[in-house]
């Protein structure tokens, strides 16, 4: 199960980046996690585990690029990762 829709915005305030991806019947949580590097899988860190398929990121810094990936995980474990987001504050 691979979250297929997802989407950053910027946020309301400065440092703000809103996500949103279309939910899971199945995913009783989805993990998320976001990196400062621009190529390869070094450098993902989990931000948060949530059960809903929204996320506020706060305190970003100004001209750095972000990106940022989610996962659902139902009984069976973790499913595959979305696609990457990148985006600027």
């Amino acid at each position: 199960m691979k979250i297929e829709k997802f989407y950053a915005t910027h946020g309301d305030s400065e440092g703000d980046i809103d996500l949103q991806w279309e939910p899971s019947k199945d995913s009783k949580y989805y993990v998320l996690e976001m990196c400062l590097k621009k190529n390869g899988t070094a450098g993902w860190k989990t931000i948060d585990m949530v059960s809903r398929s929204s996320y506020k990121v706060t305190g970003l810094k100004k001209n750095v690029i972000y990106r940022f990936r989610v996962a659902g995980v139902t009984s069976k474990g973790q499913g595959q990762w979305s696609c990457e987001i990148s985006k600027k504050i």
